[in-house]
Formats: structure tokens, sequence, C-alpha cells
């Protein structure tokens, strides 16, 4: 069988038609913005302490916490605890999540004691002798205990509220036409508000079950304050919320399950019909290398 040539005016139909099609999907195409390294952020002191700045009767076994924000560590922290009008003892710190715990600290019942914790290196004057510190980079607690330990771990009070938003990856076009931020996979966002606790509550630990039951704190907070999770497998999971108080009692764990919401396909509009372009684009040129 002999096969026809496409005439020229047919094949440079074809292969104009393809560039015009090529030439509309990356109009319809979403823009990409130019990406760049992320800002370095110090970490910084902020929201509540636990104990709280001023707070007595503060159990014997309390377990001394400072918040920070998110960010990253210009050196290792140093903090010091001191017993009355004593000489400020070093203290062993402990990075958990959303702040600071210092560990190793016995504290005797009735007396004050200051805590103190920098986050970067304090510099002294030569001159005058005075220190200075960046604000947010240091901070301070003085509380006196009262007479006894606390045993008693926190309890819950109602159920938690999850509400679970999806997140769609890259689409087709983007894997044809990768931008310099990448490609992205599709993720679930799980925010699990948690139910009311007691008032000496210090923070609410949101821990990730994992198949073999051991349980991963991903997120931490201070009561009131909504926690989130990032899942990038889209399957149900499920979550265990604790509640630890200032003592460093904790709670029975409230076991919530979140439920998958959504698929690695799901595009939006503009997204899909440019794949959909390409495609049919890319088809008649490789038609066209064929003939």
């Amino acid at each position: 069988m002999r096969h026809l040539r496409p005439s020229l005016s047919s094949s440079f139909l074809s292969s104009s038609f393809a560039v015009a099609l090529l030439s509309a999907a990356v109009l319809a195409a979403p823009r990409a913005e130019a990406c760049s390294p992320a800002a370095f952020q110090p970490r910084l002191l902020e929201g509540e302490t636990q104990p709280a700045a001023g707070a007595v009767d503060v159990p014997t076994n309390a377990r001394i916490f400072f918040a920070s924000s998110g960010g990253d560590l210009v050196n290792a922290p140093v903090a010091t605890v001191q017993r009355g009008d004593d000489e400020p003892t070093a203290a062993t710190i402990e990075i958990v999540p959303g702040g600071f715990v210092l560990t190793g600290v016995v504290l005797e019942p009735l007396t004050t004691y200051t805590a103190h914790l920098d986050l970067v290196e304090v510099i002294e004057d030569p001159v005058t002798g005075e220190t200075s510190a960046e604000p947010g980079t240091s901070g301070e607690i003085v509380f006196t205990t009262g007479e006894a330990a606390d045993t008693t771990p926190p309890t819950w009070d109602g159920d938690a509220v999850v509400d679970t938003a999806h997140v769609a990856g890259s689409s087709p076009f983007e894997w044809f036409f990768p931008s310099t931020c990448g490609l992205q996979s599709a993720f679930d966002i799980h925010t699990i508000t948690p139910p009311a606790v007691a008032e000496d509550v210090a923070v609410i630990e949101l821990r990730l079950v994992e198949v073999d039951g051991e349980a991963i704190v991903v997120d931490a907070a201070a009561p009131g304050t909504p926690l989130e999770d990032r899942i990038f497998d889209e399957v149900s999971v499920r979550y265990e919320l604790v509640a630890i108080d200032v003592a460093g009692n904790e709670s029975d764990p409230l076991f919530v399950q979140a439920a998958a919401s959504g698929g690695c396909s799901a595009t939006d509009e503009n997204d899909a019909g440019a794949a959909a372009v390409v495609t049919v684009a890319l088809a008649l040129l490789r038609r066209r290398r064929r003939a």
C-alpha cells in the first residue's frame, strides 16, 4: 500500500494549529511567581509562661515552660534558675513543640524562684558593665511555690472538633512545565479544636498515632488554641489529645479520628483545561512527525 505524503499546506496548518494550542495553554495557565529562599526568621519568646509570672502556691513539681514562636535558633539557648537570693544555677533546656521546658530543677516548698532564659548570647558593655538583649530573645519568670506537689492529672470535658481541608497538588500542566517553585503533592490539613480543660493546664499536645501504636507529637499549644497537622498520604488518621498541667501531669488521651478528603487528582478548572489543551497539541505534533 502506498502512503500519501501530506501536502505542505496541510502539514503547515497542522503544525500551526498545534503551536496555537500550546500558546493558548500557556495563556490559560496560572502565572507562576518566582520563588526565593525563605528569609531567616529568628525564634522569639512570646506567649504565656508556666508558671505565670508572679504566680503563688505553685506545685513543687511544676513544669517551667517558656512559650516561643516558630523560627530558627541563632545559637544554643542558656537557662538558669535562682532560689531566693542565692546564686543562679544552670538548668537543662528541652525544646518541645511550642517552646522550651527547663528540666532537672528541684523546687522546695514555700520558696521564691527566678527562672531566666536567653535565646541568644547576651552582650555585656565593657565600659558600663550593663547587658542588653534584643526584644523577644530573653525571658524571666518569678514565682513562689506552695507546700506540696500536685499529682492529680487533668480531665476532659467534652469532645474535640475536627475540620479537614484539602489542598490540591501540582496540576498536569505544571508537570509539563514545572515552575521554579517545584512540584507539590496534594495534602490534607487537619485542624483539631480541643474541648475545655481546667485552668491549670499549661499545654495541650496533638499526637499522631502511628500504625504500630506509637504516638508522636505533631503540634502543641495553650488551651483554647486549635491544633494542626498536615497529612500527605490522604488517608484517614488517628490522633490523641493530651493535656499537660503546670505540674507536668498528663491527662488520659482523648482520641480523634480524622478522615481524608480529596485526592491527588484534584486540580482547579484552569489547570485542568490547560492540561487538556497541551495534551491535544502534543498529540498533533507527534502525528505530524509520524506522517
